[in-house]
């Protein structure tokens, strides 16, 4: 999706927090029941777009070459997407995780940046996933992938901005000084609300506070899906 659709430009206010982290976002503890759905989407995205990655096109498994990097959002980590990785094993796809430090952006975009070298300087085809704040972090990383995908996530652009701070669960949000975090007590109801309760709970005592700077967009570059082929998925 490297045209029309423009996406977000954060800001640093309490409201633009919520911006990193949607409330009815789609959290790897409810993967186990919508994996079918995310792989049919994907062939659906095969059919509309030429660029699609080809492990996508006709329901084909990818090559022992391409390797998914999957980059997740505000206030979680890499264990987040533990849910997801049995499946694509099952399906023979190579995939791996990244925990953004969320020490600041650019330290963010630095550790995928180093994942995709990584991976690309051993023979692979990086199709890079980013979900929620993912999606902007992957935006500001992801010029050298061969693909991006966007899972319900933000397509950050430059000057672009949107205010979610009225949508249902932002008052999960919290926010000390610099720092903001979720309410335990309000996470289920916020990220988890389709989840066995046993998941969601296993999913909330893992979530961490984050610095408000690490969701801003100051000095951000043209974004990487206005000259990466891309993907979207809602």
């Amino acid at each position: 999706m490297n045209s029309g659709k423009r996406a977000t430009r954060l800001r640093a206010t309490n409201s633009a927090i919520a911006s990193g982290c949607p409330p009815r976002k789609l959290p790897a503890t409810r993967v186990r029941s919508n994996i079918p759905i995310l792989l049919t989407r994907l062939e659906v995205w095969s059919m509309r777009r030429q660029d699609a990655p080809p492990w996508v096109a006709g329901g084909a498994m990818p090559s022992d070459e391409t390797h998914l990097l999957l980059v997740h959002g505000a206030f979680h980590a890499g264990w987040c997407w533990d849910r997801l990785l049995p499946h694509l094993t099952e399906r023979g796809i190579e995939a791996s995780v990244v925990d953004l430090p969320f020490t600041s952006q650019a330290d963010d975009w630095r550790t995928v940046e180093e994942a995709i070298d990584r991976l690309a300087q051993a023979g692979r085809r990086v199709v890079v996933v980013g979900h929620s704040h993912g999606g902007s972090v992957i935006s500001g990383a992801g010029y050298r992938a061969d693909h991006l995908v966007y899972l319900t996530a933000l397509m950050t652009a430059p000057d672009d901005e949107f205010d979610l701070g009225g949508a249902p669960g932002m008052s999960a949000i919290v926010v000390d000084g610099d720092t903001a975090g979720i309410d335990p007590s309000q996470a289920a109801a916020a990220f988890y609300h389709r989840c066995d309760p046993a998941d969601g709970e296993w999913a909330t005592g893992r979530l961490r506070p984050m610095p408000i700077a690490t969701l801003r967009a100051d000095g951000e570059p043209e974004p990487a899906w206005r000259t990466v082929a891309s993907t979207y998925i809602v």
